[in-house]
């Protein structure tokens, strides 16, 4: 091996010895197994390189691994350990290096006595335009029927990839694949925790709060001394209102990499309880949000789309208060009371009366945010606009309530809407 070639970079990480494996993976595999190039294109820290490591494990096929850094966007350390990887893969023991160019490369996956799958791990570690993409495309190009490429990066690569798709011999393994389903999250916490019997509800909440993403279930399961419920609670409940520990090291290192504009539009946005590009606009004073949007949720930053029409987009709980906190700490009190009352003056031209009235709370205009509510109760009511409205209700006083029968009324409708009809009652009763 070549003194300009760093070994580590050749081999894939060790797993964990509590390592889950999952057999759900194992499956979505099989469906994939002869794609010629497979994605595996997700956001950080949900799983990618321990997923690939331990498929890896799993492999009859001769394995080259390869994990890319910033060196690699220079050409020459790309094809240097990309030749060294291949003469691993396929047992290539002569004393002399190989060639390092594209053409010894695909002369020595030919030479293979059974076809390999090569993995690049990090892609999106590469910077943007370097001639190393267009060298891992003429690979691609040239593979040995039967060999197969996985790329795996936090962002869709830059490398062609029409004519696969034209001959669906591509595959794609994404974020959604990835994180940990209900089932998943019982068996990890089951090894974790040996004997604990943790509730369904309790599962289905760490679900929600983190979306499956591996890392926020780690950061949980490290700050867990006792697998006892309500323990659980309680940790669920710090996370939910400070979304720090782990995760910052992971939102840090994502955030840092990003253009300003694009770091000054998301802490511009992150106040806002759902994304509306048109909302975005207002609040920024300026076109661009919907293609900014679009791409946050194309590079997997921990950004979701929704599947209607008109997309709306939002942050993942725990990124949406990692950039909040990091906004005040970075941004003064008065800028970030004029940012809010933008999010509520656009929000409220959206038609969300309710988070209107949560940001006005959150800067300590309970006042407004009351009077809000009590000025466009029958609009609320008459369009059924009623999301979000008990949680913004339920930050009043029992005495500032008390003030306002359209807020009683509308707390009633709201748990008329869900078939609390007793709890209903007593706030319509409390109105009149």
């Amino acid at each position: 091996m070549p003194r300009s070639v760093i070994a580590a970079k050749l081999s894939p990480p060790r797993l964990a010895p509590d390592h889950l494996h999952r057999e759900r993976l194992d499956r979505l595999w099989g469906t994939l197994e002869g794609r010629r190039v497979l994605l595996v294109v997700a956001g950080a820290g949900f799983g990618k390189t321990s997923f690939l490591a331990d498929r890896v494990g799993r492999e009859t096929r001769p394995v080259g691994w390869y994990t890319l850094d910033e060196s690699d966007s220079d050409p020459n350390v790309f094809l240097a350990h990309l030749a060294s990887a291949v003469s691993g893969a396929i047992g290539w023991h002569d004393t002399e290096a190989p060639g390092s160019d594209v053409n010894a490369i695909v002369q020595l996956l030919y030479a293979a006595e059974r076809p390999p799958l090569l993995i690049f791990d990090d892609l999106h570690t590469v910077r943007p335009g370097s001639r190393t993409f267009g060298h891992l495309s003429r690979v691609l190009r040239y593979l040995p029927d039967g060999a197969s490429v996985v790329l795996a990066s936090r962002e869709p690569p830059a490398v062609e990839r029409a004519r696969w798709e034209v001959r669906g011999e591509i595959g794609e393994i994404l974020s959604s694949d990835l994180a940990f389903d209900a089932a998943e999250i019982e068996a990890l916490l089951s090894r974790r925790f040996p004997g604990s019997r943790i509730e369904a509800d309790t599962i289905a909440r760490i679900a929600e709060q983190t979306e499956g993403w591996a890392a926020g279930l780690e950061l949980l399961v490290q700050r867990i001394d006792d697998p006892d419920p309500a323990a659980i609670e309680r940790v669920l409940d710090v996370m939910s209102s400070v979304g720090a520990g782990w995760f910052g090291y992971f939102a840090e290192e994502v955030v840092s990499r990003l253009e300003p504009e694009l770091q000054g539009f998301l802490r511009r946005t992150c106040f806002l309880p759902r994304l509306v590009p048109e909302i975005c606009d207002q609040v920024l004073g300026e076109e661009g949000s919907a293609l900014r949007l679009e791409e946050l949720h194309t590079r997997n930053l921990f950004t979701f789309g929704t599947h209607e029409e008109e997309p709306v987009y939002r942050y993942h709980p725990l990124f949406r208060s990692y950039l909040r906190r990091t906004a005040t700490q970075s941004v003064s009190s008065k800028e970030i009371r004029s940012i809010r009352r933008k999010c509520a003056r656009a929000l409220l031209a959206g038609g969300y009366v309710a988070e209107a009235a949560a940001e006005l709370i959150e800067i300590g205009d309970r006042k407004s945010a009351l009077q809000l509510l009590r000025r466009r109760a029958a609009e609320l009511l008459d369009r059924g606009r009623l999301e979000g409205l008990r949680p913004t209700l339920e930050r009043f006083t029992s005495a500032e309530l008390e003030s306002s029968p359209e807020a009683l009324a509308l707390l009633g409708t709201s748990w008329d809407y869900e078939g609390e009809w007793d709890r209903a009652a007593s706030f319509y009763r409390r109105a009149l």
